[in-house]
Parts: C-alpha cells; sequence; structure tokens
C-alpha cells in the first residue's frame, strides 16, 4: 500500500515530467511500429531476431520505471519548461562532435552502409537514440546512484554525480570498439574512443544541468549532422 500511494504521489507532483517522458515514448513506438511494417534490417543489428516491437515495448516500460525512480529521489529532472530557451544553446556542442566523426569518415572511410537514409533515417535515429539514452545512461545512472547514495551516506552529493559520471561515460565507446567492427587502425580507435567518451561526459553532465529532454536533444542534433546530413553526402564524397 506504501508503494501505491507513493506512486500515486509521484503521478500527481511530477504529472508534467512524467506526461513528457511518456508522450515521447509513445512517439518512439509509433515510429518503431511504421519501420518494422516497412522493414528496417538495421534492428537485427541490436536485437537479433526478437522482434522491434516488442524489444522497444519493455525498454520503454523499463525507462518509465528508471524515470519514477530518478525523480522520487529528486536525482534529476525528466523535463522543465524554463530548460527550453537553453536548447539552441546546448545544440552547439554537438558540431564539433559531429567534425570529428567526418574528419575520421574522411580518412579512414566506415563502410558505405553504415547509415541509415533518408526517409527511414527519420524514424529509426530518433529511436535508437532513445534506446540508447535509456540503457547506457538511465539504467546505469539509476543503479549507481541508488549504491553509492546508500553506500556513502552523507557524502556530497556533487561529487558522487561526478565519478558516476565518469564510469557511465566509458560504456559506449567500450561498446562501440567492441562492436562496430570498422577495421581502423588502433590509434584512430583510440581517438574515436576518447571522442565517444567526451560525448557521453557532455551528455550527462546536460542531464544534471537541465533534464532528460535536453540530454535526448543533444544527441538528436548530433544524429542530425552525422547520420543525416552526412550521412547522405558522405555517399557522393566516399563512394
Amino acid at each position: 500500500m506504501h508503494r501505491l500511494s507513493s506512486l500515486k504521489e509521484l503521478l500527481s507532483t511530477e504529472k508534467l515530467q512524467i506526461g513528457v517522458f511518456v508522450t515521447i515514448s509513445l512517439i518512439i513506438l509509433f515510429f518503431t511500429v511504421a519501420l518494422y511494417l516497412i522493414g528496417t534490417p538495421r534492428f537485427e543489428i541490436f536485437f537479433g531476431s526478437i522482434n522491434p516491437v516488442f524489444m522497444i515495448s519493455i525498454i520503454i516500460v523499463l525507462g518509465l520505471g528508471l524515470v519514477s525512480i530518478l525523480l522520487s529521489q529528486e536525482w534529476v529532472d525528466i523535463y522543465k519548461r524554463e530548460n527550453l530557451k537553453s536548447l539552441l544553446l546546448i545544440s552547439l556542442p554537438t558540431v564539433p562532435f559531429a567534425l570529428g566523426a567526418i574528419l575520421v569518415d574522411l580518412v579512414f572511410p566506415y563502410p558505405e552502409d553504415t547509415n541509415v537514409l533518408l526517409p527511414k533515417s527519420l524514424l529509426f535515429y530518433p529511436t535508437m537514440g532513445f534506446v540508447v539514452e535509456i540503457l547506457f545512461h538511465l539504467l546505469p545512472l539509476t543503479l549507481l546512484l541508488a549504491l553509492l547514495t546508500s553506500v556513502f551516506k552523507g557524502r556530497d552529493f556533487d561529487r558522487i554525480f561526478l565519478v558516476i559520471i565518469v564510469i557511465i561515460s566509458l560504456l559506449e565507446p567500450l561498446y562501440q570498439l567492441d562492436f562496430s567492427g570498422t577495421g581502423h587502425p588502433i590509434w584512430i580507435s583510440a581517438i574515436e574512443g576518447i571522442r565517444l567518451f567526451l560525448f557521453s561526459y557532455v551528455q550527462l553532465s546536460i542531464l544534471k544541468k537541465y533534464d532528460f529532454l535536453s540530454m535526448y536533444w543533444f544527441r538528436i542534433i548530433y544524429y542530425i549532422w552525422w547520420h543525416l546530413v552526412w550521412g547522405t553526402i558522405r555517399l557522393v564524397v566516399l563512394f
């Protein structure tokens, strides 16, 4: 009964924030269904033979649970109206990150089919970006915050959060380096690993300072530069 009343209280006090997350989730689910019906083999790279609609539905439910914990503990915000005016400023650091990826692609080209092309990319990248934010950021963040704030009770929360940001920022580059199979020289892979680490670090810093929506927005703008704009141009320039 206590958990049920706590959930009702959370839904009442954080109705707007949870509503924004649910709205984004429903849009992502719609995108997933559309891509599945159209046929997007790229899902198989990430989910194997598992139905992507089922898989992303599970991830959305997981995300909602994580968001509920993060909000109830007042660890991060999901959406704050006043942060909308900062979205343009938040977008600016995506440019050097995208230019770094493009420079590597020019010198040591990625495979021709690296990017999902338009118009499918308009649905695919927001979807996979949302998945990444839940699995690579919200999930480990919630687990580590729950663990470290329990172990180090009374310690400076900002320091704990900083340590966690550094740890979590390692996950995406480790995944990319392990599964990308680009065949790049080791020093290029190292540079790319550092770039991806810094990318995640900036994202999580945005989450702490602003909210989840701002962090997700940062990734979407980066994907626009790298996957949509350059993903189209590179086919003419490199192939």
